[in-house]
């Protein structure tokens, strides 16, 4: 069973953002994780539902089910496999190779260009109690591919970390890892809710915490209920000197004026108190796109955002992307900022087409095998075949 949290604070932080109502599908009942959330719920009715389906119809029946969808957190089994590849992996892009593990979907948090409006037909939070046929599933790949690395995120479908203070799900997932020698997990965030993994008493060195950073213009007007980009550097300095390994997110870079002078700041904010020579495994760039889908409903939930009035095309994947030539400038100049700091810092460009990869780098990777490899090496879950990474990593 899934054991409680070692430490688990007693008042929840931004009671603003918090669902209202927990609904228990009768099968998760059973499991420990679902029992541990009972137990700490302080912040409204417990429903005990048959049919989750009857209660997200009756949602999305409602006038605006995205908003009261977040009202409600569903706690449920999932009846599937957790892992699978990350969405980004398509023939006519460069990807890495990650590995994604859904443990919940959707997001307490709001941001005005969040995807999960366009590509959920779920509004409720959910969060899947069954942690246990997860780990299950992971041992068993694992030993069935000794020799291979997983670089594994959890953060596809809703932010790794939003419901942690009540779920203390990453501790419980950091530890189990620690036994996955050829696996690393990464928790990708916008808040600052770390308190479970700082009360580890040792830090696995497969665990990984990405922060999603955004220029402050941009964080304020479009990434709404998150934590500010302060709050979450001094969480990412407090994992630093406790030993845990970082990652950042520049994604989306966002066009806007002043994106120069803006980026270049929160780089050198990031960078005055995180040590860049110190267990930083990645950082990933990736400039704004979203699904024509999308258009109709940022303009209705978020009247003021004007991201979407920029110069946009559809790109290889179908998604609305800015001009080639913007996009390469967003990141060559990011990147440049990025060498200013350390000449060291891994970077990569995340669910961009192969031409944008050449125009961008001197040394692109070759295919999404070479890309894993540096990756893998960067983070040091490939360390054991490092010969054989160094040369994928080359293209040879």
């Amino acid at each position: 069973m899934c054991s409680a949290p070692k430490s688990t604070p007693d008042e929840l932080p931004n009671p603003r953002i918090w669902p209202r109502t927990l609904l228990v599908h009768k099968a998760a009942r059973p499991y420990g994780l679902a029992q541990h959330i009972i137990q700490r719920w302080k912040h409204g009715p417990i429903e005990e539902i048959d049919d989750p389906q009857a209660v997200i119809d009756r949602i999305n029946a409602g006038p605006d089910p995205l908003t009261e969808g977040k009202r409600h957190l569903l706690l449920t089994r999932w009846p599937a496999r957790f892992i699978k590849p990350c969405q980004g992996i398509v023939e006519s892009a460069t990807c890495c190779n990650y590995q994604i593990i859904n443990i919940a979907q959707n997001c307490n948090l709001e941001c005005t260009y969040c995807i999960l409006q366009a590509y959920l037909n779920n509004p409720l939070l959910v969060q899947y109690a069954n942690i246990e046929d997860l780990m299950q599933e992971l041992r068993e790949l694992a030993s069935a591919n000794p020799d291979q690395p997983y670089r594994i995120g959890t953060g596809e479908l809703t932010d790794s970390l939003a419901l942690d203070p009540l779920t203390g799900v990453s501790a419980y997932l950091a530890e189990a890892f620690r036994t996955l020698k050829q696996c690393v997990i990464e928790f990708k965030t916008k808040t600052n809710h770390v308190e479970h993994l700082l009360a580890m008493d040792d830090p696995p060195p497969n665990t990984i915490v990405g922060f999603s950073m955004n220029a402050p213009e941009i964080a304020r007007r479009e990434e709404l209920k998150t934590a500010t980009l302060q709050e979450r550097i001094d969480a990412a300095a407090k994992l630093q000197a406790k030993g845990f390994q970082l990652a950042f997110h520049f994604d989306p870079l966002i066009w806007h004026d002043g994106w120069r002078e803006n980026y270049r700041a929160v780089i050198q904010q990031i960078f005055s108190r995180i040590d860049p020579e110190k267990h930083i495994a990645w950082i990933s760039l990736g400039a704004f796109r979203y699904p024509r889908s999308m258009k109709r409903t940022i303009r209705e939930r978020f009247p003021g955002s004007t991201i979407i009035t920029g110069e946009f095309v559809p790109g290889f994947d179908g998604k609305m992307r800015y001009f080639l030539p913007l996009r390469v400038e967003l990141y060559r100049t990011i990147i440049g900022f990025l060498r200013e700091v350390s000449p060291n810092l891994t970077h990569y460009l995340c669910m961009e087409s192969q031409e944008v990869w050449r125009l961008v780098y001197d040394d692109p990777p070759e295919n999404n095998e070479a890309l894993d490899a540096r990756l893998g090496i960067s983070c040091g879950c490939r360390t054991n075949d490092a010969a054989h990474c160094r040369a994928a990593a080359r293209g040879t």
